[in-house]
């Protein structure tokens, strides 16, 4: 009696011990497959910038409009208000944002300007108005008023827009494109309506020539005719 239920002890503690060994590789398969997908994981981050009311999404390679376009109105406004004595701080601010294909040539531009400003013994000041995306080619636009003030106080105020586009990189936004002009967004759509006004005037001006050629040859030959 006591062999049989020896046996059957030992042949119940074989079960569990098997199963015991079934889950922990079980765990162990899980564990493994938990790490690889967090090391692969892309999901998107949900926050609030700093400004916005809204939420934006962003992930080690990719963000959405909402988080770069407050990053295009930081941007903007650390390159509008520009003073002697602030130079060195947009420099320190701008630089490790700035894509290395870019950084020599903005830190170059900037470096002009501050040497231009100090020369005239004027400040520049930046009012940003809106911004705006363009999808098609990836560029963030902040329109606003550029104030320059010179060393009597009498200021100058002009329409300007500033034109940025990003790269994320590691959740961090890098700046690969920075231009800046006087008057409203460049878009793609305003370009093509610049186009075809000027086509348009040309088209006019071509049309108001051939009628003033026309009507000199007609002159010619009426005068021909009479002589």
């Amino acid at each position: 009696m006591r062999i049989r239920d020896y046996a059957a002890a030992a042949r119940g503690s074989a079960v569990r011990e098997k199963l015991l060994i079934g889950l922990t590789a079980g765990l162990l398969l899980c564990s493994i497959a938990e790490g690889v997908a967090l090391i692969r994981d892309r999901r998107a981050v949900v926050i609030v910038p700093e400004g916005l009311t809204r939420e934006a999404r962003l992930s080690a390679s990719k963000a959405d409009e909402p988080y770069l376009s407050s990053w295009s109105y930081y941007l903007a406004g650390l390159l509008g208000n520009v003073t002697p004595g602030t130079s060195g701080y947009i420099k320190d601010a701008l630089g490790p944002r700035l894509a290395p294909e870019v950084y020599q040539s903005v830190i170059s531009a900037l470096s002009e300007q501050v040497r231009r400003i100090s020369e005239d013994r004027v400040s520049l000041s930046f009012i940003p108005k809106y911004s705006k995306f363009e999808e098609r080619t990836g560029k963030y636009f902040v329109n606003g008023i550029s104030v320059m003030t010179g060393p009597g106080g009498a200021s100058e105020r002009t329409e300007r827009t500033y034109e940025f586009r990003f790269r994320m990189r590691n959740f961090q936004p890098y700046l690969t494109w920075i231009e800046t002009y006087e008057g409203s967004p460049r878009t793609l759509d305003e370009i093509a309506r610049e186009e075809r006004r000027a086509s348009s005037v040309r088209r006019k001006e071509a049309e108001e020539a051939e009628r003033e050629r026309l009507s000199r040859e007609i002159e010619r030959r009426e005068e021909e005719a009479g002589r």
